[in-house]
């Protein structure tokens, strides 16, 4: 997972390296804070990061919350409008 600032040039500003082993399905910014972002990957994992937490010398970044409550990949996820703690997923186990 890769963060770019256009007007800073063509070098990540953030990075969340290697926390995720399989394919990253959908990923959704909050509209409440858009320090906020939550993300569902092919193994049934949802992760909610902020990107203002960052660790390590080159900006990596670690999931504030890691979730796994769907057994088939997650293909949808999406904050609940002006909330900054409620989110939804959707997975192919037909879960939301």
């Amino acid at each position: 997972l890769l963060f770019w600032n256009e007007p800073r040039g063509k070098k990540p500003v953030l990075t969340a390296p290697k926390w995720c082993e399989v394919d990253l399905h959908c990923v959704d910014w909050n509209a409440a804070d858009d320090n906020l972002l939550v993300t569902g990957d092919a193994d049934g994992g949802t992760f909610v990061f902020d990107r203002r937490k960052v660790s390590g010398p080159k900006g990596e970044a670690s999931p504030l919350h890691p979730l796994k409550q769907h057994q088939d990949a997650v293909f949808r996820v999406g904050w609940l409008p002006e909330s900054r703690t409620h989110f939804g997923s959707g997975g192919e186990d037909a879960l939301i």
